[in-house]
Parts: structure tokens; C-alpha cells; sequence
């Protein structure tokens, strides 16, 4: 038995609707006992996923940011998406007016951009998601390990949820120094020996392996002495190359950030967000006293507001300008020329149109005095005060990225499952008889002292029931002597061309080719004879039907995958017809499967010639997925090529898809 296609809607008065996953009661038998492994795969669900101006669509997927918004915010949507359009009815978690959306974007794209997937020259996503809840947990925690894996930190700034994202920045504009923070209060403390760690382990449900939780180590090379491990659940990583990015970026940034300070300050922190970038005086100018802008009377000049002293030539003065053009504030480091009394002069000129910030701080020292550091904390304390938490800030950080991971099975495909095979040799048969006319009775062949037996396990043999006498095969007449023999392969068939054995093979093209007999079939070691049943040619003549009257249908199947592109229309299947003007009945199925990368949006379309008769359209977003359709066509007569092709939505996609068990059906009407 094969299941291609369960699906189940769970309607219930005073209750949610919700959908039954999969639900299988399976009779015991002798060959079916004990536990019953089932594996599926879901779609997911709908949620709406939101654009740079705060619209959005209702739609499938990966992306992480949009699923930890929907986790949050719990939309309810009614609708079935064909007669009736998905609508958004309501949400039952926060409402999407006091989340930063325009944050959140900003973190979809960070996930969505595309980074060394591990597989030749292939790109993926930076931080797809798939995650099924399927264990009690709290919304929240669970929102937040989706944010913490995908390197976003959410917070409640006043009655707004937004946050920080662990990842480079250019915005490091505010200078802190000795001078605007708290007297005694600047503290500073470094990781220990105990905290370094010499590799990462990564806990994810691996799609190559039935979704089964496996972990993936990441080691250090340079880690020297240091043997900690860190473990980190994966939540909703399912790929082995996305689990390796957590694990580079987690232990990278265990070897980097290693030091981390704290400093209480005045109102002047009420300008700084978390995860903002700024840079710290490390040594105090002047023994603390302070120095401020006054005024820059000169494009190379800069009066502050006390004698300079303890400053020489080449020493480096960082000074936050403002630029009138673009009205942009900056905080840029300059060389020293000289000093003279409380003006200092600069090597080079202020850039047109920026000033230097009165009334701001300035620091000056050697290179190295002054440091960048990211905001991660922020209580508010007694007498307005602030706590300010920093850490070290290293781009070299987010360069793990860029690291084509190395994938333990870098040439895996995923096998293809019986139950989702989309066309059986069966089902094709079976369309063809629905489709033409039954056959007539004509004399079969006979098949004379030939025993068909299996081993159960991968082989078919073909001998002497009596031993004394040959295996004859008699077909219009004329007698043939066939020799034992025995096969691995799927098909067994008899060809006139080679009339005195038994062919075999594993292509259902060549056994059930015109003029071609199917003996039997091997099923796992299980002989099926076949009847013998074959027209010799496209007519047949008898006084109720007339000359040319019944023409047999062509067809065909490929059962191999073929690779679609975003490029060019593939050639799945293509049957050349001869015409006599009648009108065509044509059918086609396929399945688009994806082997790496994301899922796209597959076309399909049916040419003759060059003519194209049908065209599906942009398809929905799909892994694993069977397509078919019927049309017609009158074409008149004539000698035909008909064509089955397939297309991907994006140019760039290469060795993504392939497209298989391809099947081409033409039939022509005659009467």
C-alpha cells in the first residue's frame, strides 16, 4: 500500500479548529508488527510577513524574523487562499502596533541574506527557520530562543518591543570619557581561563536524517589549552551548514569578546539605544580634568576650553563634527600638528562643510586611547542616574559568515520516498485505458514450460518446470526457444530482435515499447508474471471499423531527474505525433524536487513546436511537489513535436531542482 497524500481539518463546537498532523491506524500482520516509523513533512503555517512599510502578505515561511513576530503576536486567519482569500482576522498576542516592525525587517534581511552554503559555489540564507512546537513551552521563551540563535536581542523600549542585532555597525558617533560619567564608578572585567572555550557544540534536527536531533561540533584551531565546551540548542536549524554558522559565530565570539565594563552616567545616556556602538577614552585626559569645544576658528583649527598640555605632535585628537550638507553628525580621530595654549591645530582640514560640536568632548592621546564598545545593558538607578553595560566590539567577529562551512556529506540528495512518488506505472495504464477505446481481441502469445520464482530478496529466475522439455514461447505462430537465466533488474521482456532469450532491464520505456513483450516484473525479489497483449501496429481493420479508424494513443515517461533552472525552459518530456487533424487530448504530469538551497516557485508549461499551449503560472513555493494537468489542442494534420518544460522563478538558480518522473501523454479523437 502507498499513501501519496493524507489531509485532515479538525472541526470542533467551542474549540479552536485545528489541523490533525497525520493520524494512521495500520492493521498488524505478520509482516507488519511492532512500531511503525512515520515521517512527514509540513508546510507550516500562514502568518503575514511584513515589508519595509509596515504591509504585508500572507504567505509560507522561512524567514526567522517573520516566525518569531508571529510567534509574539499569535495572528488568526480564516480563508482557504483559492475562493476564499486568506484574510487576517486578529491577533491574540501583542498587537503588531507596539512592536518595532521597521526593526524587524531590518532583521528579516539579515537573515535572508545569502552566505556560503558548503556545496560548491551554492548560496543559502543566512538564518532560515523550521521549528513544529510540539512539546509544552512558554511563548515567549520559545520567541526568544528563535531571536537568540538568529542573533537578535528584543527588549521593551517604553511600551514598544524592538532591539539590537549582533552584527556590524557604523553608527559608533558618542565619545565617552572620564569626564561625563560618574567619579569612581568605570569598572572593567575580562573572561577567565574557565570561560574560554575550545569548541561549540550544536544541537539540531537534521533534515538529511528524518529529522532526527544530532549535534554538530565546531572546533577552534587555535584554541590552544582551552577545552570548555559550549552547547547551544539549535531551535529551528535543520541544516547541517546552519548550524555550523551558530556554532563559528558562537565560539568566535567566546575568543573576541572577552572583556566587558560598566560605568554609571547622567542624563547624557538617555541618548543611547542597546546594541549601539561607541567609543571609551581608555586613559584620562589630563588626570580627569576636562576638555571641550569652544570654537574652530580656522579649517585646521580647534580652541578648547583650557590650556592643552601633555599633548605632542602626531598625538590624535577625536572630535565630533557636524556636516551642514548632509546633516549628519560624526566622530572622526585627526593628527596633531601642534599646540598653542588651549588651541590645537590639526595635519589636515575638517571636511567641507563639517564643524567641530560645541560645548562636546574631545579626546586626545596615542593610538589605541580610545576604544570601541557595544551598549548591552541599561538599568535606570537612583538620582537619574544610568548603569551603562558595554562589551568589546570586533568586526573581525561578523567575518564568520563568510566561511563556506565544511559539511560532513557535502554531495547529499535527499532519497526519494516510495510515498511520495507522484506517478506509478500502474497509474499511467490506468489513464490510458480510461482514455482509449478497450482492445480487440487478438490471439496472445503462449508461454510453455516457464517457471517464474523469486528469492524475496533482490532476484528473479526463469527455468524448466520440466527439466526434459524446453521454455517455449509461441507468438503468431512461430515458436521461439528460450534459455533459463536469471536478473536483478525491474523488467523482464521478450524482444524479437534477440528472440532467443529473455532481455532484462530497469527502464519501463524499453520493456513496454511497441513490438516488445513484458514477461514479468521483479519486485524486491517478487516475480509478477505479466499478460501478454501487443498491437502491431496503429491500425486495425475489421468490417464494423473502418481503415485508419482507432489510432493508439503515444506516449512518454522518465522517471530520472532532470535539472531546472531560472534561466532557461528544460526539456522534460517531448513525443513526436503524427497528425491526421483530428483533434489531440494531451496529458502531463511531473514533480519538482528541490535537491539544495531554499524552495522557489516553480513554471510548467506544454509547447508544440514553438507554439505554446498551456501555461501554469508562477506555482506555489515548493520542496517536494507533484504537478499534472490536462489540454487540448487541434493542431491539423501533420507531424507534431510536443514539449514538457520547466522553469524556476529566480535567474541565478543552478543545480537547485530537478524536475522527474516526467510524463508526456498525446491521444488523438478519430471517432
Amino acid at each position: 500500500m502507498q499513501l501519496r497524500s493524507v489531509r485532515e481539518v479538525v472541526e470542533t463546537e467551542f474549540t479552536h479548529p485545528g489541523r490533525a498532523l497525520l493520524g494512521v491506524i495500520v492493521e498488524a500482520t505478520e509482516r507488519l508488527q511492532g512500531h511503525v516509523d512515520i515521517k512527514w513533512v509540513a508546510d507550516g503555517k500562514l502568518i503575514p510577513v511584513y515589508d519595509s512599510e509596515g504591509n504585508y502578505t500572507i504567505e509560507f515561511t522561512r524567514n526567522r524574523a517573520m516566525i518569531d513576530l508571529a510567534i509574539r503576536t499569535q495572528p488568526v486567519i480564516s480563508g482557504d487562499g483559492d475562493v476564499n482569500p486568506w484574510v487576517l482576522e486578529s491577533y491574540e498576542g501583542i498587537d503588531p502596533s507596539r512592536v518595532d516592525l521597521a526593526k524587524w525587517y531590518e532583521w528579516a534581511q539579515f537573515c535572508d541574506a545569502l552566505v556560503p552554503s558548503g556545496v560548491g559555489a551554492e548560496t543559502e540564507k543566512r538564518m532560515s527557520c523550521d521549528i513544529i512546537c510540539d512539546q509544552l513551552t512558554n511563548v515567549w521563551s520559545i520567541a526568544y530562543e528563535i531571536a537568540q540563535i538568529g542573533r537578535m536581542y528584543p527588549y521593551w523600549q517604553g511600551h514598544t518591543l524592538t532591539g539590537w542585532m549582533d552584527k556590524t555597525t557604523t553608527e559608533s558617533i558618542d565619545l565617552i570619557t572620564m569626564d561625563n560619567t560618574m567619579a569612581r564608578s568605570w569598572k572593567s572585567s575580562y573572561a577567565g581561563y574557565g570561560e574560554m572555550a575550545g569548541s561549540v557544540k550544536v544541537f539540531y534536527k537534521d533534515a538529511q536524517q528524518g529529522y532526527a536531533r544530532k549535534p554538530r561540533p565546531v572546533h577552534n584551531p587555535n584554541a590552544g589549552l582551552y577545552a570548555r565546551i559550549i552547547m547551544l540548542e539549535g531551535v529551528g536549524v535543520t541544516a547541517e551548514s546552519l548550524a555550523t554558522r551558530v556554532g563559528n559565530h558562537a565560539l568566535k565570539r567566546n575568543e573576541l569578546i572577552k572583556n566587558v565594563n560598566s560605568v554609571r552616567m547622567g542624563r547624557e545616556a538617555l541618548r543611547y539605544k542597546l546594541g549601539r556602538v561607541v567609543r571609551i577614552a581608555a586613559n584620562r585626559p589630563n588626570q580627569g580634568q576636562s576638555y571641550r569645544v569652544i570654537t574652530s576658528p580656522t579649517a585646521s583649527t580647534c580652541e578648547l576650553d583650557r590650556v592643552i598640555v601633555d599633548v605632542v605632535e602626531n598625538d590624535l585628537i577625536w572630535v565630533k563634527t557636524y556636516d551642514t550638507i548632509n546633516k549628519e553628525v560624526s566622530l572622526d580621530s585627526y593628527t596633531v600638528d601642534s599646540v598653542a595654549g588651549k588651541v590645537v591645530t590639526i595635519k589636515q582640514t575638517w571636511v567641507a562643510g563639517c564643524t567641530p560640536l560645541r560645548n562636546h568632548y574631545v579626546a586626545i592621546g596615542v593610538t589605541g586611547s580610545v576604544k570601541e564598545r557595544r551598549i548591552i545593558k541599561m538599568n535606570a538607578v537612583e538620582n537619574n542616574y544610568f548603569d551603562v553595560t558595554l562589551e568589546t566590539y570586533d568586526t573581525v567577529l561578523f567575518n564568520s559568515d563568510d566561511v563556506d562551512p565544511v559539511l560532513t556529506n557535502p554531495d547529499f540528495v535527499q532519497p526519494v520516498t516510495e510515498i511520495s512518488q507522484p506517478m506509478t506505472r500502474q497509474a499511467v495504464v490506468d489513464i490510458i485505458n480510461e482514455l482509449t477505446a478497450p482492445a480487440p481481441k487478438v490471439m496472445k502469445p503462449q508461454l510453455f514450460n516457464c517457471a517464474l520464482t523469486g528469492d524475496d530478496v533482490d532476484t528473479v529466475t526463469w527455468s524448466k518446470q520440466n527439466p526434459d522439455e524446453p521454455i517455449l514461447l509461441i507468438r503468431e505462430g512461430v515458436t521461439h526457444v528460450i534459455a533459463p537465466d536469471s536478473t536483478t533488474d525491474e523488467y523482464i521482456y521478450w524482444d524479437i530482435a534477440d528472440s532467443l532469450v529473455f532481455s532484462t532491464t530497469n527502464d519501463p520505456a524499453v520493456a513496454l515499447a511497441v513490438g516488445v513483450l513484458l514477461v514479468c516484473t521483479n519486485k524486491d525479489g517478487v516475480a509478477s508474471p505479466a499478460v501478454f497483449g501487443q498491437t502491431a501496429d496503429a491500425t486495425i481493420t475489421t468490417p464494423k471499423i473502418v481503415d485508419n479508424a482507432v489510432t493508439l494513443p503515444m506516449s512518454g515517461y522518465t522517471e530520472a531527474g532532470i535539472w531546472i533552472d531560472g534561466a532557461n525552459w528544460t526539456t522534460l518530456q517531448e513525443i513526436t505525433f503524427p497528425s491526421t487533424g483530428e483533434k489531440l487530448f494531451l496529458n502531463w504530469s511531473c514533480r519538482m524536487l528541490r535537491i539544495a538551497g531554499d524552495a522557489l516557485h516553480p513554471y510548467i508549461r506544454v509547447m508544440r513546436d514553438a507554439v505554446e499551449i498551456y501555461y501554469s503560472g508562477q506555482q506555489g513555493e515548493s520542496s517536494n511537489r507533484h504537478y499534472a494537468g490536462s489540454v487540448e489542442d487541434e493542431p491539423g494534420s501533420g507531424e507534431y513535436t510536443y514539449y514538457l518544460k520547466g522553469k524556476l522563478n529566480e535567474v541565478g538558480a543552478v543545480n537547485r531542482y530537478k524536475g522527474s518522473y516526467n510524463f508526456l501523454y498525446i491521444h488523438e479523437l478519430k471517432k
